[in-house]
């Protein structure tokens, strides 16, 4: 019930197939979720949902993240709209190292509270989706690295992959790196 409640708000909120795969349990295996493909779900589509704006009360802080003070930023251009850089990269990871402690659904909870209390709508939603695409893109990554054969360049094949999942903001993006 838990799981299918915060999937829920996921998916009022714009989760799309990150979203779904949440309401599955979460975790990577097989069923890689991609941006703008249609993704299967365990969750009853005439359920109430939440509102679309809903606050989001994640739950406390996983004892990982305790004390400690969140890293990046949502940067913005001069014209208020969101831009994928490396803060951008550091805020999502900040929340991500607390995989294995607490579910991909309640560290996306803790992004979308975040967003909509420092961005405007069309921002967050905009940052939404910039970290689903990012969760598919790390899901793909691994499964890339582990592939058996491995790639005979895996540098080249992850820096492929970066371009083709962010595009021209892959640089910006992965600037750390």
């Amino acid at each position: 019930m838990r799981r299918a409640a915060w999937a829920a708000i996921a998916i009022a909120i714009g989760g799309g197939a990150i979203a779904a795969r949440c309401a599955r349990g979460g975790g990577g295996g097989d069923d890689v979720a991609i941006a703008g493909a249609p993704a299967r779900s365990s969750i009853d589509p005439r359920a109430p949902v939440a509102p679309r704006r809903a606050r989001v009360r994640p739950p406390s802080l996983p004892r990982s993240l305790e004390e400690t003070e969140v890293d990046g930023a949502f940067p913005l251009d001069g014209d208020g709209h969101l831009r994928a850089t490396a803060a951008l990269r550091r805020r999502f990871d900040y929340f991500l190292t607390a995989e294995g402690e607490e579910s991909l659904a309640v560290i996306r909870s803790r992004i979308v509270a975040l967003a909509a209390d420092e961005l405007a709508p069309a921002e967050a939603d905009a940052a939404l989706a910039l970290f689903d695409r990012y969760c598919a893109y790390r899901d793909e990554g691994a499964a890339l690295i582990a592939a058996v054969p491995p790639p005979d360049d895996p540098v080249g094949a992850i820096d492929r992959l970066r371009r083709d999942r962010f595009g021209a903001a892959a640089t910006a993006f992965f600037a750390e790196d």
